[in-house]
């Protein structure tokens, strides 16, 4: 009869502790919120932010830790061929030191100062939350429809002899670039 007793005791205990293991593995309840980000400036049919070079935009999130400090970094695109150094410094992301209100948000204005792509980056310090926001930036003067991006063309009559006939039109965005950065 004690040989049957030193059996099931240590099996009860042992399924007793595998079950409170278990009980503490188990996600927190509520999850946390998840981490969003957005910018003041509507997308087009593509879902492309595009802004004018030097236009103020407001980059916001939400789902951070409430009062956490958030670095933002703005990364700017142009892996093209020609690397110099000149060009790696014009490049150089920038980055911007914020914080979350008491609900997990944070608001930043931001000014972009070169045309391409720029990469909008918030990382929270304490929740390590990250995300991320690609938004085309162009020239002034450019107009943007259904993601593509038409340079307004500037001056010229087509005066007789030249070969060339200004329509108004502008000239169309091919995805080439002189400077190799897009």
């Amino acid at each position: 009869m004690m040989r049957k007793i030193f059996v099931i005791v240590p099996a009860i205990l042992v399924g007793l502790f595998a079950v409170g293991g278990l009980a503490s593995a188990a996600a927190p309840y509520p999850p946390p919120p998840p981490v969003s980000v957005g910018a003041n400036v509507a997308a087009d049919a593509n879902g492309n932010i595009n802004i004018v070079v030097g236009s103020p935009l407001t980059f916001s999130g939400d789902g951070f830790d409430p009062l956490e400090g958030i670095g933002i970094d703005v990364t700017y695109g142009g892996t093209g061929l020609r690397s110099t150094s000149a060009l790696t410094r014009v490049l150089a992301p920038t980055h911007v030191e914020t914080s979350a209100d008491a609900n997990g948000h944070f608001d930043q204005a931001l000014t972009l100062s070169q045309t391409g792509t720029a990469t909008l980056t918030a990382v929270g310090h304490s929740s390590g939350h990250t995300a991320s926001l690609v938004v085309q930036i162009v020239a002034v003067g450019s107009t943007t429809a259904s993601g593509t991006t038409a340079v307004v063309a500037g001056g010229g009559s087509g005066a007789a002899g030249s070969g060339l006939a200004y329509t108004g039109a502008g000239l169309a965005y091919t995805g080439a670039s002189i400077a190799g950065l897009w």
